[in-house]
């Protein structure tokens, strides 16, 4: 009997699940799952690599694969937005004037809305550094 993972599939299977993820060419992830096959014509590699991808198992694994890719992607997002959101608080900190405060939020502005983090539905960006509410001020205005 053959030893299968937590999804049902062998190491094989999962193997090719993996390769196709990486790179979605089914022969291709055949012969990385079975290298045997690379010695085999295409014309016999693909049919093989066809009933894998009919395998609900494969496919579903496949699907996991790529939504854990996804929620990845999605946490990192975030990350990267709050990492921006507190570079820009401690560059409106450190401003001296309300001329510097008022360049600084024109820039920060320009630089959200680049990165596609502003609202839609916002003109104007508000915030009082001086006080505690000023990260809650500026996420109002952000995608986070």
């Amino acid at each position: 009997m053959r030893k299968l993972n937590k999804y049902g599939l062998t190491p094989q299977q999962e193997t090719f699940c993996q390769e196709y993820f990486k790179n979605p060419i089914m022969y291709k992830a055949y012969i990385k799952a079975y290298p045997k096959a690379e010695k085999w014509k295409r014309t016999s590699i693909d049919p093989e690599a066809n009933k894998m991808m009919n395998n609900p198992k494969i496919i579903t694994r496949i699907e996991q694969l790529q939504a854990e890719h996804e929620s990845v992607l999605k946490n990192s997002t975030t990350l990267n937005k709050r990492k921006l959101l507190e570079t820009a608080i401690e560059m409106l900190e450190t401003t001296n004037t309300p001329s510097e405060r008022g360049h600084a939020v024109q820039l920060l502005k320009m630089l959200f809305q680049k990165e596609g983090l502003l609202s839609e539905n916002n003109n104007n960006i508000n915030i009082n550094v001086n006080n505690n509410t000023c990260i809650n001020e500026v996420s109002n205005f952000l995608d986070l």
